[in-house]
């Protein structure tokens, strides 16, 4: 059970339903839109809550609940952003006593210029870090805890998945003998074979808590001495590309995907160039 439903279970029966009716208008007219942040944000502001009907809400809770964690400013502006879709449909659906309307809610979120000042850019991991990674993986994958921080540093790395994604991984999504994962109702994607063996072998493994999921990433401090997040593996990723002179096109830093040509008369060495435009300049 994710920490959503858990969380969801916990409330009176007025407000699941309303969660739930909710929920089935999000699958039926937001197709391309990530659901997991938008339940992690509204089942937290429930929780937060207490048993308080959501049509009885108050403004003050609103305003209390953006500021009782110590998070980014852009997280904070996020998760604001998600409950006030979710109180927008509660307040078409349903007669509310609230103290406020909704347009109010804007006065909580954070300006453009206030976003941008506030937003920390996140530090790639540098080639020495990320040797050092893999030699501490490759002497310790056989430790089941360390086998899990590798395969979610990968998910996250080479396919773009994010903690509430991960932790979807089961049999419902994930295909173990074609290793295909259902992302989404209309996107999918197919991990790479060292991926799909291990969960073969070893089947699902993986925390189905997006928290869990999160916590594991954090296991990396331990190696590098710093705390790894989702940012930096992406912001990583970004920067472990070449740009091919004769396309254009950024590459990713993989030896198997460039070639050269000997340039020596012009003094220019050997000139490295994406596979594709080889192929077409010999």
């Amino acid at each position: 059970m994710s920490k959503s439903e858990d969380r969801v279970k916990k409330q009176s029966p007025e407000n699941q339903s309303i969660y739930y009716a909710w929920i089935e208008e999000f699958n039926r007219t937001h197709e391309k839109v990530s659901l997991p942040g938008y339940e992690s944000a509204v089942t937290e502001f429930l929780e937060y809550n207490g048993k308080t009907s959501i049509l009885d809400v108050k403004s003050e809770t609103i305003e209390q609940f953006r500021d009782y964690r110590d998070l980014r400013p852009n997280r904070k502006h996020g998760k604001l952003i998600y409950l006030s879709n979710f109180l927008y449909f509660v307040s078409r659906k349903y007669i509310t006593r609230w103290n406020f309307e909704l347009d109010d809610l804007k006065v909580f979120l954070l300006r453009n210029d206030e976003l941008k000042a506030n937003t920390r850019n996140a530090k790639p991991l540098s080639a020495k870090q990320l040797i050092k990674l893999y030699n501490f993986f490759n002497e310790n994958i056989s430790d089941r805890k360390w086998l899990e921080v590798y395969i979610i540093f990968r998910l996250v790395y080479n396919f773009g998945l994010s903690k509430f994604d991960i932790a979807r991984i089961n049999s419902n999504t994930y295909n173990l003998q074609t290793g295909e994962f259902q992302k989404s109702r209309t996107s999918s994607q197919v991990f790479d074979e060292e991926i799909i063996y291990i969960f073969q072998k070893s089947g699902f493994f993986l925390p189905h808590n997006s928290t869990d999921v999160y916590n594991r990433l954090k296991e990396i401090e331990e190696i590098l001495g710093e705390n790894i997040t989702q940012e930096i593996i992406k912001a990583t990723k970004k920067q472990l590309v070449v740009r091919c002179p004769q396309c254009g096109r950024l590459v990713e830093n993989d030896i198997d995907k460039f070639g050269y040509v000997q340039v020596d008369l012009l003094n220019l060495g050997s000139l490295i160039l994406c596979k594709g435009c080889l192929e077409n300049v010999l």
